[in-house]
């Protein structure tokens, strides 16, 4: 019969490295599928066909992102500038401000003490 052996435990540094890693993951689990969503295609992959858009009208044009959201990219720029070309960069900031705008509509939503979830818990 063969034998396993027995798993270990990570130390203390390996265990707070993962931690960390996966408190960053969430953290930026959004700009990294802006980043995604964003990456240059592979060369030799066709470009799609222009669509005609004489029939469409122009849209309003989209507010400029917030000063809390410009420093917060230019805090992503600093650490991971060297792997974010521009579009990449704008996504990110975009990103950044929507989720600070959420913030703020949540914070406007008043609540009374006598409020209860949407759900009720039963054991």
């Amino acid at each position: 019969m063969a034998e396993f052996p027995e798993p270990t435990s990570p130390d203390r540094r390996e265990f707070l490295k993962r931690v960390g890693f996966a408190g960053l993951g969430t953290t930026l689990g959004g700009p990294a599928i802006a980043f995604a969503q964003s990456a240059a295609p592979k060369p030799g992959t066709p470009k799609p066909a222009a669509a005609d858009t004489s029939h469409v009208t122009p849209a309003a044009a989209p507010e400029a992102p917030s000063d809390a959201a410009k420093a917060l990219a230019q805090v992503i720029h600093i650490r991971y500038g060297a792997f974010l070309d521009a579009d990449q960069m704008k996504d990110v900031t975009e990103e950044i401000d929507q989720r600070i705008s959420g913030g703020e509509a949540l914070r406007k939503a008043k609540l009374a003490n006598g409020d209860e979830p949407d759900f009720t818990f039963k054991p």
